[in-house]
């Protein structure tokens, strides 16, 4: 190894430094946090975060490498927050996903909205309807931003997850389940109120079929037909 190689390896400039501590300080703030929510959510780790990690890592260590010059090291270290960026992203629409659609069915569904909600109804149905402009203007800032930086599309998302987990917090599980069982206890009912109706329908329909002809004997005698 020449002695330019050995410094390369054993030194980085302070701007290399300063965007590897860069990209150590957004993976702690940013991206942890995120990725927690989601591993929590799923109860597993998404397979595209998981690329994205590997895609981190990768540029990072060329960062190290004592072959590159001190241009492509910066360019490592700009792929490698480019990827992390990404990564958080990504964990923060799944995040999204998961949420609203139970926010979702919930405003949707007048009886659990009404009953299952720690919340006024009106005071929830604002929010949600504030939550989806959030959600919209997120879209459109990422639609904005291809091929730019992430920063302004995450921190919009992140204003709406916000609202959501807001939203989240208000509905009450004990209630939910409480609703659940009572439903399906009342779908029990109907369900056999119109299985016993059924049967006496077709015991009628039997019995006029077998005796209808009597029946209308009689009827026309009492008529004097």
């Amino acid at each position: 190894m020449s002695s330019q190689q050995a410094e390369n390896a054993n030194c980085l400039n302070d701007a290399q430094v300063a965007g590897l501590c860069n990209i150590a300080k957004y993976y702690r703030e940013e991206f942890i946090p995120a990725y927690a929510d989601v591993v929590v959510y799923l109860s597993a780790k998404p397979d595209e975060t998981l690329l994205e990690i590997e895609n981190i890592l990768s540029h990072v260590f060329q960062v190290l490498n004592p072959e590159l010059i001190d241009t492509k090291k910066m360019e490592n270290i700009d792929k490698a927050k480019g990827h992390l960026e990404r990564a958080t992203l990504d964990c923060l629409k799944i995040i999204w996903g998961n949420i609203g659609e139970l926010i979702q069915n919930i405003n949707e569904d007048t009886n659990r909205r009404r009953y299952c909600v720690n919340l006024p109804e009106n005071d929830f149905k604002k929010k949600v309807v504030e939550y989806n402009e959030l959600l919209a203007e997120a879209r459109l800032i990422e639609m904005n931003s291809i091929g730019k930086t992430h920063d302004d599309t995450i921190k919009a998302y992140k204003r709406a997850i916000q609202l959501a987990k807001e939203l989240l917090l208000a509905i009450d599980d004990g209630k939910m389940d409480s609703f659940a069982s009572f439903r399906r206890i009342l779908n029990m009912k109907s369900n056999a109120l119109s299985f016993i109706l059924g049967i006496l329908a077709s015991l009628v329909a039997s019995y006029l079929w077998v005796n209808g002809a009597f029946i209308f004997g009689s009827f026309k005698s009492l008529l004097g037909l």
